[in-house]
């Protein structure tokens, strides 16, 4: 039988005194050679994230049976990608190669007839839904979809939202903050 022991007598363990969450005040320091004045300027307060949101304000009209980039006109935040140039815009420069996590919400008009698609637009590819989804509508009110995709990218890479629906006739995408966006926020480098 296999004794198992610790790999350092328990009196050798860092100690450890939790109190009251001060981000400007260390409370552990893992290792001896790292002193306090080497992570006092640590504070959750000082982390600057990196993303952008994105959303149409108005109505876009989406034609049946044709795959459609929505056409972004605000934004929402911005911190550290290259900013949207243009009135409208249908897609988002990439700063950094790395990992993102990207959000996009859609909402359709009510429509009981076809299916609604929803997906990533990728390098302005125009044809191919990444990371989407498809759905049947509803008669009981307004179709909405929102995805989130963790997606390993590269600078200089553009993300943009397609959508396509099958309604039988043209079908308006809703716009507002609440209803329409594109979340990119980069994560960390690879």
């Amino acid at each position: 039988m296999t004794q198992w022991r610790p790999l350092r007598p328990y009196g050798r363990w860092p100690e450890v005194n939790p109190t009251p969450f001060d981000p400007r005040i260390s409370t552990y320091t893992p290792e001896s050679s790292i002193s306090d004045s080497k992570v006092s300027d640590v504070s959750v307060r000082k982390i600057t994230g990196i993303g952008i949101k994105v959303y149409r304000a108005s109505t876009q009209s989406i034609s049946d049976n044709t795959i459609t980039a929505v056409a972004f006109d605000t934004t929402s935040f911005n911190e550290g990608f290259p900013t949207p140039t243009g009135a409208t815009f249908t897609a988002i420069t990439l700063p950094y190669t790395g990992v993102y996590t990207i959000t996009q919400l859609t909402q359709f008009a009510t429509d009981p007839d076809g299916t609604r698609d929803v997906g990533l637009d990728i390098d302005a590819g125009g044809a191919i839904f990444y990371d989407g989804c498809r759905l049947d509508a509803t008669s009981g009110g307004v179709w909405r979809n929102s995805t989130v995709t963790v997606r390993r990218m590269t600078a200089g890479q553009t993300i943009g939202t397609l959508v396509r629906h099958t309604a039988g006739a043209a079908l308006n995408l809703s716009g507002g903050e609440d209803d329409n966006g594109l979340t990119i926020l980069f994560m960390f480098e690879i």
